[in-house]
């Protein structure tokens, strides 16, 4: 089930119609992945930040010899980028 936005950090103290408001001027698009896939290649540039919307983000890095750490994670209502 996804989140309320405004009970994130992010859009925290901001009303609903107010985060409506930005998220269309910031062009904000709601995108769905499966487990296993990848949001951003480790050394991808961006300019846009994610908000995990349901269920969670992990964050990993994979070694030269192809071994894989977890770095940390981004719960439902957390910010990556």
């Amino acid at each position: 089930m996804p989140i309320n936005l405004s009970n994130t950090r992010l859009f925290q103290g901001i009303d609903e119609e107010e985060i409506a408001s930005l998220l269309q001027c910031l062009q904000a698009r709601e995108r769905f992945y499966k487990k296993g896939d990848v949001i951003f290649a480790e050394g991808t540039v961006t300019e846009n930040i994610g908000v995990v919307l349901s269920g969670m983000a992990i964050l990993s890095s994979v070694d030269i010899w192809g071994n894989t750490s977890i770095l940390g994670n981004v719960p439902s209502g957390g910010v990556f980028a």
